[in-house]
């Protein structure tokens, strides 16, 4: 009996077994779609949208979709048929589409999205030397252009109908005169840009023979405060008077072209000069705001039309202030009167940031590669600003104060400022953590000058009471030399080591590096300007001669500015006012 009842189970459990498989095998979810779908394109960059399009066939028969963009987080999916997606960040993003159909089966499909950085164009720029050349010498051509992706092509253009697509180039002239090289270069995704410079051909170069190339006069009946020219990557000089104007001259002394800086209703004396930034765009500030009038900061295009107007505020003064053209391309200008303030905007004039000192800005403004921003305003304190406007205000001691002078950087971040106590002039030097390093007192005070660097680190600066001062890294003074007449200018050095300096006499000054006087030349009856020694080695100034305003080009036989930090005012001939 038991061996029969084993038997019985074993046949049910057969039987259970066989019904089970049966329930399996017959389950019907319908044909599994075979999931593919596609994009719009095949390559992307940041901020474009990826659209995504279904190619599923049997479309009757599906039931749902469900995409994922490989991101976590809010936007991560949809669950539309078709749909898109715009992702912030460059990167390999992995998009699944799964699809379901109605009788529950379902399949996945993936497909990788990469997504490329916005290509910006090349910055194209490059060095040469020397940058005075002679007559059948080779000057040497060093790309030094830079993308974000790769440059692929170079196109030098060096002015004589001569060609070359190397990336660093050699080149011999035959004739002489002032040359304009172009180097135009283009990057992996066809995007191009172009840099100009300017470079002097001579038939001889015979240092130390000064020779007035051309004096052109600008303005008849106005006057000159402390404003100098800027010369461009170009070779052509901007000079502006207060006339409210800005003119352009070519290197052989014509004038390309005029704007009018009072245009929408500036008014005042012209204490602002101009910098010029490496695409060509000149940047000046204009207005002495009275009452309802206001000032401007202007960016004008190289052929001389305005590229943009920016509003600095009604009564605002651009006093003894130039636009500084920082390490990251912003544009920083200061105002005193209504609400003085420091404003910096990018090149298309969008505000980044605005910050109030004590006293507003009165006086040169300087910045750092950092991005910090140093004054010495004319009030009881000067400042440090940070990249985004934090100010402080321990880089003046109290009662010193700041006569528009101009501050200047050397390389090791070290600040120099040219300040007054009482009546007594002090050149100050301050580490880039605003503690004073040393000062050093002159006989007479400082007044709309500053200092400048030789190659050895020597600092130079002049006062009134007609001192020139030659200080020591450590604050010590080297030597002084004695002129008639107030020196208001910043002095400027030159590649040989001598220095230039104007007067309120109307003199142009040259001394050596032992501080005695080489030339002197009298080129009008008074001189606040600055002189700029250009990259290709002519000195440009400008004098008021009674009511007229002129400029002067003048040869030393010298190839350019001093190999230094701070080798005149603004640090460069564009008067960027950016440490080196």
């Amino acid at each position: 009996m038991k061996k029969y009842s084993i038997i019985i189970l074993s046949l049910i459990a057969m039987t259970i077994l066989h019904s089970c498989s049966d329930e399996d095998n017959n389950l019907d979810l319908g044909k599994i779609p075979e999931t593919t779908f596609k994009t719009d394109k095949e390559s992307y960059t940041i901020g474009e949208t990826v659209y995504l399009f279904d190619n599923t066939p049997d479309e009757d028969n599906i039931e749902s979709y469900y995409w994922h963009f490989g991101i976590e987080g809010s936007g991560s999916y949809s669950i539309d048929k078709n749909t898109s997606i715009t992702y912030t960040r460059p990167g390999t993003y992995i998009v699944k589409l799964t699809v379901t159909n109605k009788e529950g089966g379902y399949k996945t499909s993936e497909k990788e999205i990469v997504i490329d950085r916005v290509n910006e164009p090349p910055v194209a720029d490059f060095i040469l030397s020397p940058t005075v050349s002679v007559i059948g010498s080779i000057v040497t051509f060093t790309d030094k252009s830079e993308d974000d992706g790769t440059i692929v092509s170079w196109l030098w253009e060096f002015g004589d109908g001569a060609t070359s697509n190397e990336q660093n180039a050699e080149h011999v002239y035959s004739h002489g005169g002032f040359v304009k090289v172009k180097l135009t270069v283009t990057d992996d995704k066809g995007l191009i840009n172009s840099r100009e410079k300017t470079i002097l051909v001579r038939s001889s170069l015979t240092p130390g023979v000064l020779e007035i190339l051309w004096t052109k006069t600008f303005e008849t009946s106005s006057k000159l405060r402390s404003v100098s020219p800027a010369v461009g990557d170009n070779g052509n000089i901007y000079v502006t008077s207060n006339g409210l104007k800005l003119y352009s001259y070519s290197p052989d002394g014509t004038q390309s072209w005029m704007f009018d800086l009072n245009k929408s209703g500036a008014v005042g004396n012209q204490e602002s000069s101009p910098a010029v930034d490496t695409d060509g765009t000149i940047y000046v500030g204009v207005g002495q705001g009275t009452g309802s009038t206001n000032a401007y900061l202007y960016a004008i295009n190289p052929d001389g039309s305005q590229k943009w107007e920016y509003l600095i505020g009604v009564g605002a003064r651009v006093a003894y202030t130039s636009p500084v053209i920082t390490a990251d391309g912003n544009i920083a200008i200061g105002n005193r009167g209504s609400g003085g303030s420091l404003r910096v905007v990018d090149r298309n004039k969008n505000q980044q940031w605005s910050t109030t000192p004590s006293g507003g800005v009165g006086g040169g403004l300087a910045a750092d590669k950092s991005g910090n921003i140093y004054s010495g305003s004319t009030g009881t304190y000067g400042f440090a600003s940070s990249k985004d406007g934090k100010v402080s205000t321990n880089y003046l001691g109290s009662g010193y104060s700041a006569n528009g002078t101009s501050p200047a950087i050397d390389e090791n971040g070290n600040i120099y400022m040219g300040l007054n106590n009482g009546s007594i002039g002090t050149l100050v030097s301050y580490n880039d953590q605003g503690n004073k390093n040393w000062e050093f007192a002159t006989t007479g005070s400082i007044s709309q000058g500053g200092p400048a660097i030789g190659a050895d680190g020597t600092i130079y600066i002049g006062s009134t009471g007609g001192k020139l001062y030659a200080v020591s890294k450590g604050g010590s003074q080297k030597w002084s030399y004695t002129n008639p007449y107030d020196i208001t200018c910043v002095p400027a050095i030159d590649s040989d080591g001598y220095i230039h300096i104007t007067d309120e006499g109307g003199y142009y000054t040259i001394l050596d590096a032992s501080g005695t006087m080489k030339q002197q030349v009298k080129l009008g009856s008074k001189i606040w300007s600055s002189p700029v020694i250009s990259d290709y080695g002519i000195i440009y100034i400008t004098v008021e001669d009674g009511d007229a305003c002129k400029l002067v080009a003048i040869d030393f036989g010298v190839k350019g500015p001093a190999n230094s930090s701070w080798a005149q005012r603004g640090q460069n001939a564009r008067r960027t006012f950016l440490q080196k």
